[in-house]
């Protein structure tokens, strides 16, 4: 589960870097700040239990859509970040006391309900709504296609993180090794290295920031809070001496940003993403 988590990061951070084109380490999202966190909210939003046990991978992406389309919609409607994640922070509040409560009756045949797997669809469903409601621009082409790159990073790491939370563990490292993944991949994209190059390094280092946490957790029996804790500092570490503390300079190759920018058969690259791990985590 550990592998898988740190695998998903990287890719997720490559594709991160092909979205903007760019990596500045310094900022919020490039050092990571908070991105083990919104995987995690992504997880619980979407009806998973911190307890383990119980979550899908199915309400994990619709976890990450929902984030994807509340980091959307805040800004066209002139919402601060700070009351962003306010709203945020009552959002994940709701679903774990949900998630806690369990299930309720159906007041007619007394059938149990499980709430935490209906919260994120009704939860998609007001935020179309009032999206198209405050905003015009909101349910254009062009918006909801920035959507989906957004939500699309955010859904690699929920999904990893499922499994990690399925097991009863948490991995607090999934931002600091999605950054190294990053500036890595940002370096090699901006040298005009091959694209299938840059993804078999970036699943390397996935797999070695994965094992060693798998090994730290279950060989020698630390706290997964602890061993993983470890790792994020390591990697943030790793990634600010790799890029001395500052931006990588320069402009990625087009052919590069297709990765996420691009389409096939007319659906957008990041979709199929998406579908193609949706169905991997099932096999």
């Amino acid at each position: 589960a550990y592998v898988l988590c740190a695998v998903f990061a990287t890719i997720s951070g490559l594709l991160s870097v092909a979205r903007t084109g760019a990596f500045q380490p310094t900022t919020t999202h490039g050092g990571a700040t908070g991105m083990e966190l919104d995987a995690i909210a992504a997880v619980v939003v979407g009806g998973a239990a911190l307890t383990g046990s119980k979550g899908t991978v199915a309400g994990t992406l619709l976890g990450a859509l929902l984030y994807g389309i509340l980091s959307n919609l805040f800004p066209l409607i002139g919402i601060s970040s700070y009351m962003q994640q306010l709203i945020q922070g009552l959002i994940i509040l709701v679903a774990v006391l949900i998630s806690v409560k369990g299930s309720i009756s159906e007041a007619m045949s007394m059938k149990k309900i499980e709430v935490s797997k209906l919260l994120p669809v009704i939860m998609l469903i007001v935020l179309i709504v009032i999206g198209s409601q405050l905003s015009e621009s909101f349910f254009t082409l062009s918006n909801l296609s920035n959507i989906v790159q957004y939500a699309v990073e955010s859904a690699f790491i929920g999904i990893g993180m499922t499994f990690v939370l399925l097991i009863g563990g948490i991995d607090l490292s999934v931002g600091s090794v999605l950054a190294f993944a990053s500036v890595v991949s940002a370096k090699m994209a901006l040298e005009s290295m091959s694209i299938p190059l840059i993804l078999i390094v970036v699943i390397l280092i996935g797999l070695g920031c994965g094992a060693v946490n798998g090994l730290l957790v279950t060989r020698f029996r630390i706290e997964p809070f602890m061993a993983t804790l470890a790792m994020m500092m390591i990697m943030r570490a790793c990634t600010f001496l790799f890029t001395g503390g500052g931006p990588l300079t320069g402009s990625v190759q087009d052919s590069f940003k297709q990765i996420i920018k691009g389409d096939f058969l007319g659906v957008q690259n990041g979709i199929w993403y998406v579908l193609i791990a949706f169905v991997a985590a099932f096999l």
